[in-house]
């Protein structure tokens, strides 16, 4: 296991940014996930089993990053909320 130390923006608006820059890379890492799965089903029935077990594995990498975005926009969430109930009065 690891560990990996992110340092949030402190002012509501940045992290509010950084939440949709996290969305909008969890869209594109699920993108390039279903399009390695349809590109590694497409070489493994066209006779190309090796490089469909490469592209494969592209896929779980970015099933893998996908869950760690899940994480941090989770945590992310977390803090903007915190963050919007001690602004108020």
């Amino acid at each position: 296991m690891f560990t990996i130390v992110v340092n949030y923006p402190a002012d509501l608006d940045s992290l509010m940014r950084w939440a949709r820059r996290l969305r909008a890379a969890w869209r594109a890492s699920s993108a390039t996930g279903v399009l390695c799965l349809v590109g590694a089903v497409a070489l493994a029935f066209t006779g190309h089993g090796w490089t469909a077990a490469g592209v494969f594995l592209l896929s779980a990498l970015c099933g893998g990053a996908m869950e760690g975005l899940e994480v941090l926009i989770e945590q992310t969430e977390q803090r903007t909320e915190a963050l919007r109930t001690a602004d108020r009065p």
